[in-house]
């Protein structure tokens, strides 16, 4: 049930295995396999050909997966039995929770290898023809082509075994058992990355009731990964999105940082937080595991609830209703699997491969039209036309946009050239593409003609007058910076509004965003025109402490105007109602929202909560009686000590301790001796150590001995609180030292 990859050997001479999958020979000249042949074994090589050997090998053990390999995770009975061995042990455990107190089960970066025995038997079933016989066509560019059916099937097989084995299986048993499927899946941000490692995650997110994202670092404005996961959730009526979020943002990340990262978040779409992270323990390594840990180990946990319960009003508000989106924008993938093989792009290719989708995301965006989109796969199974739109599944558009491809579903031409035939809009950008289903075809320029065609610059006017339901503005245009979410009900609509701070043309790598202190773009006045009913009256609602406020506003051209501001980071959260939703009248000149606010001088009185506390993190060492080192940064010396004890550094890159079994006696010893260095300018009266498993160690301080009194733990359990005698100290230079027992 483990893992495999398919291997594509290149040699100067023959070299046959029975248990390999074929055999080439082609003229190889970096890139290009000119003229290859598929060879009989002990067939030999013509003068100037490169010997292709393929073979398919089981990967190896690795701690990242317990001392085991991952999962074939394109195999259905392999999925079976995981989930037998581990799904089911829950369910024997804790089933009478399911729903309750564990509403879902979440996964963790699944993602795909190259291959699985059962691909080319369902290559042949879903194609017709013998991928075997194009294995060339999956590492080189034959004859110097850089597009390839082959390699735009393989990868639809490829795709569709992992989501039919992985997430289909385990979505089913979700359902069969009260629990949401969620979790998120391994580099998912772009198309050249989703390509390597998953395929298309549009496809996967259809089996989950909670498809997710994962967000790391503050400097990531993962807009096309978002709207990946949106799209579909909106497609099947999945009521939550989940964000895996503020992974690797440090232990300084501040309050405003998390509402800005959440608030960007939510005015796409996400709606449940999955907060990253809460440890169990911050013993060795794991206090470095891309923190901020949001639990009792970081001094503001006490007051975190401001943030959660700002956006448990958002996320409220916003789950209610469907959500307006009126256009569709078909997903690029399929062109990108019909290029080139992903480990002949350059760095530039690659850059430009994923920069097109980020940018034709950001011109819709910052023009304020939202949009979802389109997988073509899906498409193929789940599109309709009815009453005068396009739906998808569930979800109804009234205009298409076609990014520039390579290639082009059949089933996609036919259906958008009907909807046109009912008087739908699509509108196109860039070339006409010159392949069909990944085979050179007129069909496309022909049914092309249909369609408008508009430049990138010109994308948005020319859908906008069929899908605009919001606009927010100020000195005349559009406000850049800003998105949105619009959901509707029988009842009421809700409008949250947010001021990323940053323009959307800075966004064409948006994993190098600014921080969040330099996103100061700020809008002191502007309107909003929203199509809701005349009838209806707008309200605001205040997130902070859920109060809401009538708003003034005006009724002309078919939208409710109305003024607001946005400061720096700043949010709007707006209702409409036939009833009255306030509890007050907003007033009619609206005050600026400060982000900073005065304090004075004095009248202060200071004290701390918690030690004043020094970190020593710079040691001296000593092996086995050797000379004492240099001073060197501590996991430098520990990386060292384990290598000399022929063991693997810490990190992630070791197996769990429970897989590990019953500690046995160590094969390899080392006499340790650590020397730390601190100075004292006034002697305190009190001093303590906090250190790890003080029972490892003797301890002496500026060179008498004492034994070590635990007095409790400072920040985790696993760091003991050791007193440190303060009649042993002396101003100036002071030397505590560490003994290995």
């Amino acid at each position: 049930y483990g893992s495999r990859g398919l291997i594509c050997e290149p040699l100067d001479h023959t070299l046959y295995h029975d248990d390999d999958l074929a055999w080439f020979a082609a003229r190889i000249d970096g890139d290009v396999a000119a003229a290859p042949r598929r060879l009989k074994k002990g067939e030999p090589l013509a003068a100037g050909e490169t010997f292709l050997r393929f073979r398919v090998g089981s990967d190896g053990a690795s701690p990242w997966y317990n001392n085991q390999t991952y999962l074939d995770t394109m195999r259905e009975d392999a999925v079976r039995e995981f989930i037998r061995v581990t799904h089911e042990s829950y369910r024997r455990e804790i089933s009478d929770e399911f729903g309750k107190v564990v509403p879902g089960i979440f996964t963790d970066e699944p993602n795909c290898r190259n291959w699985t025995d059962c691909l080319p038997q369902r290559f042949m079933e879903m194609y017709g023809y013998d991928l075997v016989d194009h294995l060339p066509e999956l590492y080189y560019l034959v004859d110097g082509e850089p597009t390839s059916k082959a390699r735009l099937d393989y990868q639809n097989v490829r795709t569709a075994l992992f989501v039919q084995a992985f997430s289909r299986q385990i979505g089913e048993w979700c359902a069969q058992n009260g629990l949401l499927f969620t979790g998120h899946l391994l580099k998912e941000d772009s198309v050249c990355d989703q390509s390597q490692t998953t395929g298309a995650v549009m496809r996967f997110y259809e089996y989950m009731q909670a498809p997710g994202i994962d967000l790391l670092t503050e400097h990531r404005n993962l807009y096309v990964t978002v709207k990946q996961c949106v799209s579909v959730a909106h497609q099947f009526g999945r009521r939550f999105r989940v964000s895996e979020t503020y992974g690797c943002t440090g232990w300084d990340f501040s309050f405003a940082g998390h509402k800005a990262l959440g608030d960007w978040q939510a005015a796409l779409g996400i709606n449940l937080r999955c907060q990253h992270l809460s440890w169990y323990s911050m013993e060795a390594e794991a206090k470095r595991d891309y923190p901020a840990c949001i639990s009792d180990h970081s001094p503001w946990f006490e007051q975190y609830g401001q943030v959660e319960n700002y956006f448990a009003r958002i996320n409220a508000a916003l789950s209610e209703g469907e959500e307006v989106r009126d256009l569709l924008v078909i997903h690029p993938i399929e062109s990108t699997w019909f290029w080139k093989p992903l480990a002949l792009m350059s760095d530039a290719e690659r850059s430009a491969e994923n920069a097109a989708l980020f940018d034709l995301t950001g011109r819709l965006l910052k023009e304020n039209l939202d949009f979802d989109f389109g997988d073509e796969e899906m498409m193929a199974r789940h599109a309709a036309l009815r009453d005068g739109v396009l739906a998808v599944a569930r979800a109804e558009y009234k205009a298409v946009v076609i990014p520039e491809l390579r290639t082009i579903r059949k089933t996609t031409l036919e259906l958008l050239a009907g909807f046109v035939d009912r008087g739908g809009l699509v509108v196109y950008t860039g070339r006409v593409p010159e392949y069909v289903d990944g085979v050179r075809s007129p069909l496309a320029g022909a049914l092309y003609r249909k369609f408008r065609h508009a430049e990138l610059p010109d994308l948005a006017g020319a859908v906008e007058a069929r899908v605009r339901r919001v606009s927010v503005t100020a000195d005349g245009g559009e406000i850049d910076p800003l998105l949105y979410h619009f959901a509707m009900s029988d009842a009421v609509a809700t409008l949250f509004l947010c001021n990323t701070g940053v323009k959307q043309e800075t966004l064409l790598d948006p994993n190098t965003v600014c921080a969040v202190r330099d996103r100061t773009l700020a809008f002191d006045h502007a309107e909003v025109a929203w199509q809701v009913p005349e009838s209806w009256r707008i309200f605001e609602i205040d997130p902070e402490n859920g109060k809401v406020y009538a708003v003034p506003s005006s009724y002309r051209d078919g939208t409710h105007r109305f003024r607001t501001s946005f400061p720096a980071l700043g949010t709007r959260l707006f209702a409409a109602s036939a009833e009255n939703l306030a509890d007050a009248e907003r007033p009619e000149t609206l005050p600026p929202l400060p982000n900073r606010l005065p304090l004075s001088d004095d009248g202060w009185e200071i004290r701390t909560d918690d030690h004043n506390v020094l970190v020593l993190d710079q040691v001296r060492c000593s092996v086995n009686g050797s000379p004492f080192a240099p001073p060197a940064y501590v996991l430098l010396v520990d990386d060292r000590l384990r290598e000399m004890l022929g063991k693997s550094p810490r990190g992630g890159m070791m197996a769990q301790p429970w897989v590990q079994g019953t500690a046995a006696a160590p094969e390899k010893t080392l006499d340790v001796r650590l020397r730390y260095e601190f100075f004292c300018e006034e002697l305190p009266t009190e001093l303590l150590l906090g250190v790890e498993r003080p029972d490892l160690y003797t301890f002496a301080l500026n060179g008498t001995t004492f034994e070590a009194v635990e007095n409790g733990f400072w920040c985790d359990r696993s760091m003991k609180k050791i007193v440190l005698p303060a009649a042993l100290l002396k101003p100036g230079r002071n030397e505590l030292e560490l003994t290995s027992c």
